[in-house]
């Protein structure tokens, strides 16, 4: 174990062990993939990293007889994706997962349903932050196809950079993103090449 723990680890390693969740969750993206295996590595229980499906229920060991009530189950595909594997921890807690962007469409909206949000204030020290932030430099915004749903995409057939309008208001009306083949289109400097890693 890190005898300096990153500061983020470190506040929702705190906030856990304060609040006891029987579940927490984070995002299988550069943030979640950093920072879940520190914080169940601290807490000493598992973690399942990639979910595409999560599901609670009850769960019996099938060596001891032993019957859990409310087990999260982490489906994840294995070997390559040839199998689906469900993956649960039974007995340590909280049980702990990273989910894919877009594994699950939002719920509808249910003003029944009630939430708790919970306030907790954070003082970080000087040895705590390890960057200094100098300047902020706005970028082009980039697009994530990987888990775009409609992807409407040009390339040389679009004969410029002028075509590219059309194009970009077509996956406006759709709600999708702008695609391009990079050989054709990028390189020639009609679209540029922003592609937004989650």
């Amino acid at each position: 174990m890190e005898t300096t723990p990153p500061p983020y680890a470190r506040v929702l390693t705190d906030l856990i062990v304060k609040e006891r969740p029987e579940i927490v969750l984070f995002a299988a993206n550069t943030t979640g993939r950093d920072l879940a295996p520190r914080i169940a590595a601290r807490l000493e229980t598992g973690l399942t990293a990639d979910c595409t499906d999560l599901d609670i229920g009850d769960y019996e060991d099938v060596l001891s007889g032993k019957l859990y009530r409310n087990v999260l189950y982490q489906i994840r595909p294995a070997f390559g994706g040839d199998i689906m594997a469900t993956i649960v921890t039974p007995e340590q807690r909280p049980q702990m997962a990273t989910v894919r962007p877009g594994a699950f469409e939002p719920p509808e909206k249910d003003p029944r349903r009630e939430g708790e949000v919970i306030s907790y204030r954070v003082e970080f020290e000087g040895e705590d932050l390890a960057v200094e932030v100098l300047k902020v430099v706005r970028e082009q915004e980039g697009v994530d196809l990987r888990n775009a749903k409609i992807i409407v995409s040009g390339g040389r057939g679009v004969g410029g950079s002028d075509g590219f309008k059309l194009i970009r208001e077509l996956a406006r009306v759709l709600g999708g993103q702008v695609g391009a083949s990079r050989a054709a289109a990028v390189d020639a400097g009609w679209i540029p090449i922003a592609i937004k890693l989650g």
